[in-house]
């Protein structure tokens, strides 16, 4: 076994040189929102000045218009108009589409600046003392309140009526709209993309001059609120914040991956409640939500912007095939339960959408390097910017990573072993690139062109029988987006190509378990997303239409049995959503015309209450069913497996290539939760959950029908017999489990979490012919998975993240062929494991660009002591340390 420490000097000495303070560059929407709420909250208590402060410090976290406006509009109630001046034209420069409000506002204010005012220019306004200039320009001040009407001094009574979260003026859902998903809606409340900015709430005059002052009553302003709240747009299709949302949400953030320290998306999502990931091999960590995660799993739907993001013939998305670099995500959405009510087949247990930036957005060059043990390296670069109506994306990488262990040393060329890789110790290995090119047409319209492409090979683990493999081959994108109004179109086209295989065969053996794999899918959809009010009820209405068309190509090679295997999907769905007072209910239908399956199994329909129990604090409830049909590995393969005698072997179907017809359906779910979430403070949010889980007709690897017959020249042997796959209708599973997610964020910087999920799944077996019902408990994932972590972005030279993820002792149990070909189950355990990451980033250049990024990362460094597994027939989980190095322009 190959392990080699590579570039670990870079990373230590450029640590070591760190010697000097520096502001951490990272996006700090925690920080930002937590000022903000405690300036609104100064202005209602009637000190502007601290109001002033605090809109400052949330506005030097994440600059944002809303904020920029509420400066303006501070520094206007206190009297200073230059200022004033200053950070509303800033506002303007931040987002022009607010002139309806802000210009006439300027218009006002610019005649009244003094000649040689000393102010701030716009590329630093003056953060001074408010206080202070107060006292300096009290006389002005006053002068010039009576001059505009707006009151007598700092201590007049408010405006009747006036509270400080009367919006008086909309920026939208500015950074969340993304024309390119499927989801990208403002939530309720915001304008329209399409509409112009709302015009401002109107505001109570204040008291005329000639009334006296009510000194006894703090003075308060009118000002917009909260920007920076989260909106999160998988759970409905549309932008709505969690705390409406019909179903459990996670979302990670941009920073929360940058800091985790994963190689992987897959990693970073550890630290999220619910989900479990399991790595039988380095390169293609299995992923499941909410239990169930089994070797090749297909039970949790991947999404790239909203687009279906998996390998048809598999079902199931392999990260290595995705075309996105971590450092192009924005966020990462993750749905616990059931969504097929608006997304179809494959969303059984979850939904994962990985939302990429906006083409403009963040810096316009972004460069990483990362390399260390294990053979790990990666590097990447990303580029964005744009010219008028039009904005752009384009992004290229390479990444590999070695095994985590090897079964041999080396393959002689005469030996009785062949390997699926030349490099025995490389897992994964990948060239990648992408990019995306939106614009914007008359006034209600939108489009967006994006594309994907990857070349590379990875080894992955299937079913317990068939043992691991390797994939081999290109893997590409081709979307396009177009919308005017309430109205959008979807497009996309999709191909895998290449070739799979054991990753390690007999070179003697008659027979090759290699096969080439060539799947096309093309993707239309059609929706529209309807608004209503009538009186105090609210209602929207999402309705859509889709058609898919699949083709599969496998073929064993040397049997040269290549058939085109096509497809026609079509799917329709509808959802409703009331909003009155404080209730909320979603109801969802959808069906789906499955090539293979019959009406009656494609129906999946959800339902939701969600009750604001206070403004801050939700509490849900929900119900639906979702389905899992067949992939194409198991619709159409047709494989010849070895046995343990030479010169014999299994004849191996799919549903439609079984001799014996298809009598194969699809995987149940039927899903019901209920949960509280909690954001009352600016420095917390809590969602607490239970629910319970009921999966049936899992399918699997069915027991082997001896059939013994003459020798079969194609197939340079004697058939021993056949299987296929079956759905196992004999059992049902039942989950109950509880989630409890905590996230805290209690001073600038810090953010500290917390999550634990305790599942247990009861199983109860049938006996076909007996009728007898045996009971046990599948502990095949875990009773108890907790994760606690910290990230701290210092004032100083250096950033901190250390997180822990623990997982209680699992039982799997595991199928297996005996000699006569039944399918017989064993149980193998694993111990409890603990999983731990660090990572220490310095920024040695002061300036905000270019910033230079140094760093070590350390993730499972425990494993060098000795290692674990995640599946008893996985490979020992070792440890990876690398550096980093960023540069970002």
């Amino acid at each position: 076994m190959r392990r080699t420490l590579t570039t670990l000097g870079l990373p230590l000495a450029v640590l070591a040189a760190l010697a000097w303070p520096h502001t951490a560059q990272a996006d700090p929407r925690d920080d930002a929102r937590r000022h903000f709420t405690a300036a609104l909250q100064a202005a209602a208590d009637g000190d502007l000045p601290r109001a002033l402060e605090r809109f400052q410090q949330a506005f030097g976290a994440i600059p944002h218009p809303v904020t920029a406006y509420n400066i303006a509009k501070a520094y206007e109630e206190l009297g200073d108009i230059d200022n004033a001046v200053v950070w509303y034209r800033r506002t303007l420069e931040l987002d022009p589409g607010t002139g309806a409000e802000v210009g006439p506002i300027l218009a006002r204010l610019e005649p009244l600046v003094a000649p040689e005012p000393t102010v701030a220019t716009l590329e630093q306004p003056v953060v001074s003392d408010p206080r202070a200039r107060l006292q300096a320009l009290e006389d002005e001040a006053q002068r010039l309140r009576d001059a505009l009407g707006i009151g007598k001094d700092p201590a007049a009574a408010p405006a009747e009526g006036v509270s400080v979260d009367g919006i008086a003026m909309d920026f939208g859902d500015v950074g969340v709209d993304d024309p390119a998903t499927d989801t990208s809606e403002p939530s309720e409340g915001d304008p329209e993309p399409d509409e112009a900015p709302a015009e401002p709430a109107d505001v109570p005059a204040e008291p005329a001059p000639e009334d006296p002052p009510a000194a006894d009553v703090p003075r308060t302003a009118t000002f917009a609120s909260d920007p920076y709240a989260e909106v999160i747009v998988t759970a409905s299709r549309y932008g709505q914040e969690p705390l409406d949302s019909p179903q459990s949400v996670t979302v990670l953030t941009a920073e929360d991956i940058q800091m985790s320290g994963a190689v992987h998306i897959a990693d970073v999502l550890r630290r999220v409640v619910g989900v479990n990931v399991m790595s039988m091999s380095s390169g293609v960590p299995w992923l499941g939500v909410r239990g169930f995660n089994t070797e090749m799993n297909n039970k949790v739907l991947w999404l790239v912007d909203g687009r279906p993001a998996m390998l048809a013939f598999l079902g199931s998305a392999l990260p290595f095939t995705l075309g996105v670099t971590l450092e192009e995500i924005e966020r990462i959405e993750i749905i616990r339960g059931p969504g097929a009510a608006i997304y179809g087949a494959n969303a059984v247990t979850g939904v994962i959408n990985i939302i990429t930036r906006r083409p403009g957005e963040g810096p316009p060059v972004q460069a990483v390097v990362q390399s260390g043990y294990n053979d790990y390296a990666r590097a990447s670069v990303v580029a964005s910017g744009g010219k008028g109506r039009v904005s752009y994306r384009f992004a290229g990488g390479y990444q590999q990573e070695g095994r985590f262990e090897t079964e041999l040393s080396e393959v002689p060329v005469d030996g009785p072993f062949r390997s699926f890789n030349d490099d025995l110790d490389l897992g994964d290995r990948r060239v990648q690139a992408s990019g995306r090119v939106d614009t914007t047409f008359a006034d209600k319209g939108w489009a967006s062109v994006s594309g994907s492409w990857v070349n590379g090979l990875a080894e992955y683990y299937s079913k317990a029988a068939l043992g691991n493999f390797g994939l081999d081959g290109n893997f590409g994108s081709l979307r396009g987006d177009l919308g005017y109004g309430p109205f959008r179109v979807r497009a996309f086209w999709q191909r895998e190509a290449g070739r799979t295989a054991s990753w390690l065969g007999s070179s003697g053996s008659l027979r090759s378990t290699e096969a080439k794999v060539r799947d096309d899918v093309v993707n239309v959809q059609v929706e529209g997303d309807f608004k209503a009010v009538t009186g105090p009820v609210s209602h929207r209405v999402l309705v859509g239409a889709g058609y898919e068309y699949r083709n599969y190509r496998a073929g064993q090679i040397g049997f040269g049995f290549e058939i085109p295997r096509p497809e026609n999907h079509f799917a329709a769905f509808a959802q409703y959503q009331l909003d009155w007072s404080f209730l909320q209910s979603n109801l969802s239908l959808r069906y789906d015309k499955h090539a293979l399956l019959g009406p009656a199994d494609t129906i999946s329909p959800r339902g939701a209450l969600v009750f604001r129990v206070a403004k801050k604090t939700a509490l849900r409830m929900s119900a639906g069913t979702a389905f899992r049909a067949m992939n194409g590995l198991e619709s159409y393969v047709n494989l010849q497996l070895n046995t343990a005698a030479d010169g014999y072997f299994v004849n191996f179907f799919g549903a439609a290539t079984n001799p014996r017809g298809n009598n194969l359906g699809p995987e149940r779910t039927t899903n019901a939760e209920i949960g509280l979430r909690d954001e009352s403070s600016a420095i917390h949010a809590i969602d607490i959950v239970g629910y319970w889980n009921r999966v049936s007709d899992l399918i699997d690897i069915g027991s082997v029908d001896p059939v013994l017959s003459g020798f079969i020249e194609d197939g340079a042997g004697w058939p021993f017999g056949q299987a296929s796959w079956i759905n196992d209708g004999n059992t049902l599973y039942d989950a109950l489990g509880a989630e409890v997610d905590l996230t805290l964020f209690p001073a600038d910087g810090l953010d500290v979490f917390a999550n634990v999920a305790v599942q247990r799944i009861t199983a109860t077996f049938t006996d076909p012919e007996t009728g007898e019902r045996d009971r046990f408990v599948d502990n095949s994932n875990g009773l108890v998975h907790a994760n606690v972590g910290v990230q701290y972005r210092s004032p100083w030279y250096l950033d901190f993240t250390l997180t822990g993820h623990i997982v209680s002792r699992q039982d799997w149990r595991v199928p297996a062929f005996d000699d006569r070909g039944v399918v017989e189950v064993s149980t193998l355990s694993i111990p409890a494991r603990f999983l731990m990451v660090t990572r220490i980033v310095g920024h040695p250049i002061t300036k905000k660009r270019p910033d230079l990024e140094l760093g070590v990362t350390l993730w499972n460094p425990l494993g060098f002591g000795k290692g674990f597994r995640e599946h008893p027939l996985g490979q020992v989980v070792g440890p990876r340390v690398y550096g980093h190095m960023g540069l970002t322009f």
